[in-house]
C-alpha cells in the first residue's frame, strides 16, 4: 500500500467501546488465511486470466477514437482487475450507456471540496476524476464479454461522435 503498510498482516478487533483497531501481528489475519486456502490453487489462473483479459480489451482499445488506455503497457507483475481508460469528451454518456447495456464500469474518485479547490496543486487528479473510468477485466469474465463490452464501448463512442 502507499502508506508502505502490508494489510494482511493486521487484524481488525472490536474494543469496548464498538471502534475497530489495527492490532499488530506478524502472522496474516484468519480471515486472510482462509481466503488464501480457498484460493491458493487457483491464483495463477486467476491471474494469467485477468492479463488476457487486460491484452485482449487493450488491442482493442488502442484502436478507438477519443479514448486510451491509461497505461500503454501492462506493468510487469501486474495482475489487473479493471482495464482504466481515459475517456476526454462526453465522459458521463459514455459512463451512462455502458452502464445501460449492463457492463458494470465505475468512476475512479469523487474529489473531495479541499481538492477541488486547489486545482493548480491536484490539477491531474481531478483530471482523472473526470475522465477514468475502469471496465471490469477480473478472471471471471471470458473473452466473449471482452469483446462485447469492446464493440459497445466503440459503437458507443462513434454514435455520440456522429
Amino acid at each position: 500500500s502507499k502508506l508502505n503498510i502490508n494489510w494482511n498482516l493486521y487484524n481488525l478487533k472490536n474494543n469496548k467501546q464498538k471502534a475497530v483497531t489495527i492490532n499488530s501481528n506478524k502472522y496474516p489475519s484468519r480471515l486472510c488465511l482462509k481466503l488464501y486456502i480457498q484460493n491458493y490453487k487457483n491464483i495463477d489462473l486467476y491471474s494469467t486470466k485477468r492479463v488476457e483479459n487486460y491484452l485482449a480489451l487493450h488491442k482493442c482499445i488502442v484502436k478507438m477514437n477519443n479514448i486510451k488506455p491509461l497505461f500503454n503497457k501492462l506493468p510487469k507483475d501486474n495482475i489487473p482487475y479493471v482495464f482504466p481508460i481515459i475517456i476526454n469528451e462526453k465522459y458521463n454518456i459514455v459512463k451512462i450507456e455502458l452502464v445501460k447495456i449492463g457492463i458494470a464500469v465505475t468512476s475512479w474518485n469523487d474529489m473531495p471540496p479541499e481538492i477541488e479547490k486547489s486545482f493548480k496543486l491536484y490539477d491531474f487528479a481531478i483530471h482523472l476524476s473526470k475522465s477514468l473510468l475502469l471496465i471490469p477485466i477480473h478472471h471471471s469474465i471470458g473473452i466473449n464479454q471482452i469483446n462485447f463490452m469492446a464493440n459497445s464501448l466503440s459503437k458507443i463512442i462513434k454514435d455520440i461522435n456522429d
